[in-house]
């Protein structure tokens, strides 16, 4: 088989003919031949064939059933973990598996279970050539040198220009006879011993076509021939016969320069002889220039010798040259003995034994020698002699112009010490004036800086610390706690609807409120513990030292139960009772801010429990408000990623048990928490203004599912939705026109649709629900009072507001059947709450109806409507419209309206 750019071609020597296998352009890829620039071919035990395919992978070829096996890096065979696109070599490993290199480095081919292992090689441009030698080392060819692998180990060694690599290219490798490694680099032919790991350069110089030899183009014969190719011809040698020079060289001088000039006998006095002939070399100071050039005298390839000199004296290291430089220059020698020393070497890196040497003398100049330094001194001792005998005289003759100064200025300095002593005594009289007024100014300023101090760590309106003072003695409590083991707590106070107070009387009683508070709390307390005032209707007792927990309720419900009791403030009652959280600090805290925060939570958590009353902090409570604090962060982003879902309960009429409403119910599905209750996010939406944009949400899916009915029941027929709104939507600005503009857009008509709201936020908010009802009693949507009983009783304006229905609460409608005492009077109270809606004309729903107990005596009472469990459970859009279906045929003609 021969390979080309075009193909896989088949020689048969009996005819002489060949036989062509090209890449067909519309065949199926892995079928064929995948690309007709062949690489290199190996052949393998069984007789396939492995190609390597340019750019695309490798190939194997079975010549009897003519089918290719493909493994690509990019495509067919990527599973078998292939990464070279471009093969340069093959190499049998010797147990069934082939070692493959290429531009992507080296592999491990198994062709049993046809995958590849890739060997972690430093990074290389690429592997051009492998030999497995007889001991199991893979010796590979690569752009960045040498590198012997052993795969036993796993460990490789990588040899370069400076281990004596001719150059760090390698593109071929072929083992002789002698053990020896022939390497074909682009500078020139190695021989490398394994064994010593040194390296023998061959070049032009050596016999070589040229030193630039190429991939591919080297073999060795049977008879022990090596042929190597390159970019100037080919080279055949035999490494048995190669010759070898044993004659160590000569070494001599051939040459002299002194300041530059050539120094022969006849033009240099200093050369009695030829430079070679002498041993000794003796110079002035001004002949400090000298330069030396040197020869070893071998005939046989001369400019392969090396050479090593030093001038000893100046330089202890040897410098290494070749024959091309040959030439040593020294400038500026200083005086003194020198001997200059050269070795040389033959072409097969013989060294001679001996150097040649020439002992160098340089003369000092006249300047430097005994007779001149004398003078030199002799000069010196004369010139300091005169400078001193100079100086002696100038200082007699100024000792005396010295002498008449003092005299004159002692007369002067007598006059003026007696001013000096007057000054004296009319500064220390003007100093003790001067510091009576600064002991008053001190006494002014320390009194300042007290006042200040007071009014930083005190409350102005109380005279309370406050809360930097609180801060300061927590951080002291818990340095103290981590260093004794001790045990101190904290009360939070927090006014239970102060803000009603305000409201109602003005700033100014809350402020008189505050301070008398403030009193009664100061003088209840122990002398453990300080109140302290954080700001608003917000206050902390810090307890110093706290034995156990129940000593901080002790006195939690001392101060609960002393502010049960009102305060009289300008001849008015006026109640300000508080909620108590607290917190028995050890050592789990490290910051103040953590205590004051865990002592809130607890006081918020007294508040939910029924305000008035107190509550101890725990673990779980933190877990809860970061549990509470992640689902607010999920909360603001519910709306828009549509995790909020509709659901629909159907009202059906007692009598009939014909469907006349749906009440529409929002539902929060959580990506991880799954289904969360309504109780949990609703007034969380509330506290976070969310309820706006939800409650709009809800409004307009009731008006959509409306009109996709309206598609498949008369509209005499529909059933209306009622809707829930909160109270905190009752304050919302433009509710009504947000409204109007969900109408308009879904096309849906309002007496279709029902508000509920609880009594509650009618009557907390009376003249905003007047305004409110009256635009949607225009609009034709209808109201319903949800939740009737759980909040005040407004049966008292049943006929001041425009109300249509009135929902009563599910716990009035579990207390039906229940015979408790604590239940007595239920049935009563709801046949009475029937029997008066009736007489103003409402409608009465029952909520959280399960049982038919519960339905048998709602419908007893002459109870309208009813909705619960019992009938049917809250469903999703598509089982909504098929229960309304549903009971439109079970029921006609047509669904009775929730209308009075």
């Amino acid at each position: 088989m021969v390979w080309h750019l075009g193909g896989l071609n088949r020689f048969d020597p009996a005819t002489e003919s060949f036989s062509h296998i090209k890449r067909q352009v519309n065949h199926v890829e892995g079928e064929g031949l995948e690309n007709n620039n062949i690489f290199r071919i190996e052949f393998m035990p069984n007789g396939h064939m492995m190609l390597s395919l340019w750019r695309k992978g490798l190939q194997i070829y079975d010549p009897d059933n003519q089918t290719f096996k493909s493994y690509f890096p990019g495509g067919i065979g990527k599973e078998s973990g292939i990464t070279n696109y471009s093969i340069n070599d093959f190499e049998p490993a010797g147990d069934g598996r082939y070692w493959i290199g290429g531009h992507s480095g080296l592999e491990l081919f198994d062709p049993q279970t046809e995958t590849f292992q890739r060997v972690d090689l430093p990074y290389f441009e690429g592997i051009f050539d492998l030999h497995l030698d007889d001991k199991g080392q893979l010796w590979v060819a690569s752009s960045a040198g040498l590198i012997r692998y052993l795969p036993e180990q796993d460990t490789h060694t990588v040899y370069m220009d400076s281990d004596g690599l001719a150059d760090n290219f390698v593109a071929s490798i072929e083992e002789d006879e002698l053990g020896y490694l022939w390497l074909g680099t682009r500078n020139g032919l190695n021989r490398f011993n394994p064994r010593n790991e040194t390296f023998t350069t061959y070049d032009v110089r050596d016999g070589l076509a040229g030193s630039q030899l190429n991939r591919y183009s080297h073999l060795q014969t049977r008879a022990g021939l090596m042929y190597f190719g390159g970019s100037d011809g080919l080279t055949i040698f035999d490494p048995k016969q190669l010759p070898t020079n044993t004659t160590q060289p000569y070494i001599v001088l051939t040459r002299l320069e002194l300041a530059q000039q050539v120094a022969t006998p006849r033009n240099s006095e200093y050369l009695n002889a030829d430079i070679n002939q002498l041993d000794s070399l003796v110079l002035p100071y001004h002949q400090r220039d000298v330069a030396f050039e040197f020869a070893a005298l071998n005939f046989i390839s001369p400019q392969k010798n090396l050479y090593r000199y030093r001038l000893t004296g100046l330089e202890s290291n040897w410098n290494h040259v070749d024959s091309g430089r040959r030439f040593v220059r020294y400038t500026n020698l200083n005086p003194g003995n020198y001997v200059f020393e050269v070795y040389g070497s033959n072409n097969d890196d013989l060294w001679s034994q001996q150097p040649k040497r020439l002992q160098l003398t340089v003369l000092p100049a006249w300047w430097q020698t005994w007779w001149a330094r004398l003078l030199q001194l002799v000069a010196g001792a004369l010139t300091i002699y005169a400078i001193v005998y100079w100086k002696v005289r100038q200082n007699k003759q100024r000792q005396a112009e010295l002498q008449e100064l003092v005299r004159n200025k002692t007369v002067e300095l007598a006059g003026a010490n007696e001013s000096v002593r007057q000054l004296n005594a009319e500064l220390e009289q003007r100093v003790i004036q001067r510091t009576q007024e600064l002991s008053v100014e001190v006494e002014e300023r320390r009194s300042a800086e007290a006042k200040l101090f007071h009014m930083a760590f005190h409350d102005p309106l109380t005279g309370l610390p406050n809360r930097p003072w609180l801060l300061q003695q927590l951080e002291h409590a818990i340095d103290h706690a981590q260093r004794s083991d001790s045990a101190y707590g904290l009360l939070f106070l927090d006014g239970d609807r102060f803000k009603k107070v305000n409201d109602t009387h003005g700033h100014l009683l809350g402020d008189s409120l505050l301070l008398d508070a403030a009193n009664r709390l100061k003088a209840l307390l122990p002398e453990e513990c300080t109140a302290v005032r954080l700001g608003g209707d917000e206050f902390t007792v810090l307890v110093r030292e706290v034995e156990s927990e129940q000593q901080l309720i002790d006195i939690a419900e001392l101060i609960v139960r002393k502010f049960e009791q009102p305060f009289l403030i300008d001849q008015l009652q006026v109640f300000f009772r508080v909620s108590v959280g607290m917190v028995h600090c050890k050592r789990q805290y490290a910051k103040p801010e953590e205590v004051l925060r865990d002592a809130d939570i607890a006081m918020y958590k007294a508040k939910e429990k029924g305000r008035g009353t107190y509550q101890v902090f725990d673990g779980h409570m933190r877990e809860q408000e970061v549990a509470m604090a992640a689902l607010e962060v999920d909360l603001y982003q519910a709306l828009e990623l549509g995790q909020f879902k509709a659901a629909y309960q159907p009202i059906v009429c007692l009598e009939s048990q014909r469907l006349v409403s749906f009440e529409l119910l929002m539902r929060w599905q959580h990506p991880t928490l799954g289904m969360v209750p309504p109780d949990k996010f609703i007034p969380l939406a509330e506290e976070t203004g969310q309820i706006f944009d939800m409650g709009l949400w809800v409004f307009e899916q009731a008006c959509q599912q409306l009109q996709q009915w309206r598609e498949l029941v008369d509209e005499h027929r529909l059933p209306t939705i009622a809707v829930n709104l909160s109270a905190v939507q009752l304050n919302q600005p433009n509710l009504i026109d947000k409204l109007d503009v969900i109408l308009a857009r879904t096309g849906t008509k309002g007496r279709h649709l029902k508000l509920e709201i609880t009594e509650t936020a009618l009557m907390e908010n009376t003249q905003a629900v007047n305004e409110i009802l009256g635009s949607l009693r225009e609009r034709h949507i209808e109201l319903a009072i949800d939740d009737f009983g759980t909040g005040y009783s407004s049966l008292s304006y049943l006929d001041q507001l425009p109300v249509q229905v009135l929902k009563i609460d599910r716990s009035f409608v579990n207390s039906l059947i229940d015979r408790g005492e604590e239940h007595e009077g239920t049935q009563e109270i709801v046949k009475a709450t029937i029997s008066l809606a009736h007489s103003l004309k409402v409608k009465v729903v029952a909520e959280g109806i399960e049982t038919e107990d519960q339905w048998r005596t709602l419908h007893g009472y002459h109870c309208d409507f009813g909705q619960g469990y019992l009938f049917a459970k809250p469903m999703w859009p598509d089982q909504a419209t098929e229960y309304l279906l549903d009971n439109l045929d079970r029921h006609q003609p047509q669904v009775q309206q929730l209308r009075p």
